[in-house]
């Protein structure tokens, strides 16, 4: 009751002093009476007050409520300070043991952040683990081989295939793969193959994504609908996607990294076979991928080679 007093007072008594400067400011020219020092001591007592009414304000709860707020923005300093008013004032408050554990976890965890910000600086990408599974926007891939081969086998329509080989010299990189899209006429995402040096990713190329395979050969031909390829009637499809590089290339550490968004677009041309297929946007490739691009979240790293 007191506190409630003494406050309605203080927020009653510093108006009041302002009007009784601005009163003697305005006669001082007619009344001298009020001297220039006891217009300063009024200013003084303004001053006074104002901070004795804002630390009647720090109750324990608007304390606590304001050191949530900076660890919610990871400001460790304002924190400590918030915290150590708190503990002056209120040392016994259920508050103040909130407030410890909140700013302690706090420092624990800006202390985890900058030791993994070290160890990723000085491994480089062998800091980040590679993930055979991930989501890009409303779409799951999942990886379920990737290796380097000299055949790769898709479009299977029951009794043949199409394939490819390498030329010589070079050697065909293949992934086989099952994609659900939770939306219909679904764009893909794109795949990269790179070399890794340090803290970069330097792109060699992108996979094509093929079909792995046709309800049978009229569908192939495009004669009759395959709604087993079809996002639009289908949630899962197995896919294949290859790449051809270099032997040289294939025996250096690689990254096979995919893009957050999808750029890659189904396109149909009725006297192709199949009439349907996915086309590479070559003009979406990245030169380079960084550390600080897989932070953002825009690319996935779905699997190392070669990486020691």
């Amino acid at each position: 009751m007191t506190s409630y007093i003494s406050k309605s007072i203080q927020d009653f008594a510093i108006p009041t002093l302002c009007i009784a400067i601005t009163v003697a400011c305005s006669n001082k020219a007619s009344d001298n009476s009020i001297s220039q020092s006891e217009i300063n001591q009024l200013k003084q007592r303004i001053s006074a007050l104002e901070i004795e009414n804002a630390n009647l304000k720090l109750t324990p709860a608007n304390l606590l409520e304001s050191i949530s707020s900076e660890v919610k923005k990871q400001n460790l300093q304002e924190s400590k300070k918030l915290l150590a008013d708190m503990i002056s004032k209120y040392p016994l408050s259920p508050e103040k043991v909130k407030a410890e554990v909140l700013v302690k976890n706090l420092e624990q965890k800006l202390i985890r952040d900058a030791q993994e910000a070290e160890r990723i600086k000085r491994l480089g990408f062998k800091a980040i683990h590679d993930n055979s599974r991930f989501e890009s926007e409303s779409m799951i891939v999942q990886i379920k081989s990737l290796g380097l081969t000299n055949y790769w086998a898709f479009n299977d329509y029951g009794h043949e295939h199409n394939y490819r080989r390498p030329s010589r010299d070079n050697i065909l990189l293949v992934g086989h793969m099952a994609i659900t899209s939770k939306d219909k006429g679904s764009n893909l995402p794109g795949l990269y193959v790179g070399s890794v040096n340090g803290d970069s990713i330097n792109i060699i190329g992108e996979f094509q994504y093929e079909f792995a395979r046709w309800k049978d050969y009229a569908t192939y031909l495009g004669n009759y609908s395959d709604h087993g390829n079809d996002f639009d009637y289908t949630a899962t499809i197995p896919f294949s996607a290859g790449i051809e590089i270099s032997v040289n290339q294939s025996k250096q550490p690689l990254a096979i990294i995919a893009t957050k968004n999808r750029p890659i677009t189904r396109r149909y041309e009725r006297f192709k076979n199949p009439p349907e297929w996915y086309e590479t946007n070559y003009s979406a490739r990245p030169s380079t991928v960084t550390l600080e691009d897989m932070k953002t979240g825009k690319y996935h790293l779905l699997k190392y080679l070669n990486l020691k």
